[in-house]
């Protein structure tokens, strides 16, 4: 097996896991939820339990911090590599093949953690906590934003979508929906198409459950 000393490399691992039931996919959106965007245009490994290994360029002082959020290790002292083994299971390169050429700067905040040794936003002017734009931030930008004719139903689609997966009362979901379509669709669909595009989503997140 390969171990890369990162502090000498100055590189930082972001380290996610699946561990309790969560998704990698999961942990990435409550990463962003909180503002800590993971930009994915840099080198990544998959470990053999399935967890992703995000490498970026920096040096800090602090070397880890165990469960930055849960299931979310940063690494700056070391970590084993590809094409490293575990009981038969592989280390494995899922972007440019071992290509550590394309590692690419770690975000701030990244930077900022593994300084103050926990996730903290600070303005340096006058030490106040600053607030990053989180993802339901974005995602209401998104609504506001609106689309046009080209892509109506599609984008309706994925808005009544998320509006059914926060949990809401499907006569909320229904009535933002409707005013959705009203004020940042152009031009608004008929009330039959938005009537059956609720009823068809409501119907499979509901079938998700019963299973």
């Amino acid at each position: 097996n390969v171990g890369l000393d990162l502090a000498w490399s100055w590189l930082i691992v972001v380290d996610i896991d699946n561990h309790a039931g969560a998704s990698i996919r999961d942990t990435i959106l409550k990463l962003a939820e909180y503002g800590y965007d993971l930009p994915a245009e840099t080198y990544i490994e998959q470990t053999p339990s399935g967890g992703l290994h995000f490498f970026y360029t920096g040096t800090v002082p602090v070397k880890r911090i165990t469960n930055f959020i849960p299931n979310v290790d940063l690494l700056a002292d070391f970590t084993v590599i590809a094409p490293s083994s575990i009981n038969g299971d592989a280390y494995r390169s899922i972007t440019d093949q071992y290509n550590y050429t394309k590692i690419r700067p770690a975000p701030l905040w990244l930077i900022q953690a593994m300084q103050e040794r926990k996730p903290v936003y600070k303005d340096q002017t006058n030490s106040k906590p600053i607030t990053s734009k989180k993802w339901t931030g974005k995602k209401l930008d998104e609504i506001v934003t609106g689309t046009n004719a080209g892509d109506r139903n599609n984008w309706l689609t994925r808005q009544i979508g998320w509006l059914v997966r926060t949990g809401a009362d499907p006569k909320t979901v229904y009535t933002i929906a409707q005013q959705i379509n009203r004020d940042y669709i152009t031009p608004p669909l008929p009330d039959s198409e938005v009537n059956t595009i609720f009823k068809s989503i409501f119907k499979r997140e509901v079938q998700k459950y019963d299973r």
